[in-house]
Formats: structure tokens, C-alpha cells, sequence
């Protein structure tokens, strides 16, 4: 989301007389595809939602990760138990996605939070989905998917490395 989708947005609404309009703009951090919203991107939003009488509301479901992630330019929180766990977190997803990365599978988008979008085969997905919980994102077409993985506080390392360690098992067999 950028103030030019803000303002787009609200000028399109402005068209018709009987179209509803905008009153507030929702979103989240870290982002539904696992990006995060630096400062300045944040404070150019609150900017355009200001002028335009908008209400800016900011979901704080995944808020730990976005403050816990490298990108991050904001010092809120910094000693806080919540970002530690959030921390965690993303460090999970870190070294999962180093992991796939180093066996060969694509990332759909960089892993900035605790959220990992890779692209897998269908024949993988289906041998995942017998034994772990997780979305698949966007079917691309030809066979292969991409799926959203999103790790916790609570996940712990033998978790990533028992996930990662059955992808290569699954890889190597497929390779024969």
C-alpha cells in the first residue's frame, strides 16, 4: 500500500454519486506477503490518509514480527518480551527459507518477517500436506505452487530442521 493507491483509490470513489466512499485505510505489519512498511513509508501513509480524512488503522496481529525483522527502522519496543519472541520468530523463518534457498527452491518474495513464500512442485505439496499445516498461496500454472509458510514464538529450531531435513529427503528421491 502507497499514498499513490490511497489517493487513486479515494479519487476513483469520488466518481459516482451513489459509490460508497472511503472512509479508512487498513493495513498490516508486516504485510500479508510477509514485507515490511519502513518508517517513512509508514509516516507517507498516515500523511495521505490525514489529508484525506481517511482513519489509518494498522493491524497488529504480526506487528512483534514486522518490529523484530532487519528491515525494520523503528526503535519501539526494543526490550520488550514481545519483540524477543517476535524476534524468534522471524529468525525461524530465516533459517528456513536459508535452508530451501541452499537446496534450490525459489522464494516468491524475500522473507523480511516470520512468513516464508516459496515455490514448491505439486507432487511436494501434496506430500507436505499429509504431515504439516500450511497455505498455499497462489497455484502458478505450470505445476508449481507457492506456498506460505509462518513460523511463531513458539516454533522451535528442531521443528524448522525436521520440516527442512523431509523437503530434502523428498528432493533427493525426486532427483533420482
Amino acid at each position: 500500500m502507497t499514498p499513490t493507491h490511497i489517493q487513486s483509490a479515494f479519487d476513483r470513489s469520488s466518481q459516482f454519486a451513489y459509490q460508497p466512499k472511503p472512509k479508512m485505510v487498513y493495513i498490516t505489519n508486516a504485510t500479508e506477503v510477509g514485507t515490511v512498511y519502513t518508517r517513512s513509508e509508514l509516516e507517507a501513509i498516515a500523511a495521505i490518509c490525514k489529508k484525506l480524512d481517511l482513519i489509518l488503522l494498522m493491524d497488529g496481529a504480526r506487528l512483534g514480527a514486522a518490529l523484530a525483522s532487519k528491515k525494520n527502522d523503528m526503535t519501539l519496543l526494543r526490550d520488550d518480551l514481545f519483540l524477543r519472541l517476535a524476534k524468534h520468530a522471524n529468525e525461524a523463518a530465516e533459517e528456513m527459507s536459508a535452508s530451501l534457498v541452499e537446496m534450490g527452491y525459489k522464494l516468491w518474495s524475500e522473507a523480511e518477517s516470520n512468513q516464508v513464500f516459496v515455490i514448491f512442485s505439486g507432487a511436494l505439496v501434496r506430500e507436505l500436506k499429509e504431515r504439516y499445516d500450511f497455505f498455499v498461496w497462489e497455484d502458478l500454472g505450470d505445476g508449481s505452487k507457492v506456498v506460505r509458510l509462518v513460523t511463531s514464538w513458539a516454533t522451535v529450531e528442531s521443528e524448522v530442521k525436521r520440516f527442512c531435513g523431509f523437503v530434502k529427503e523428498w528432493t533427493d528421491r525426486a532427483a533420482l
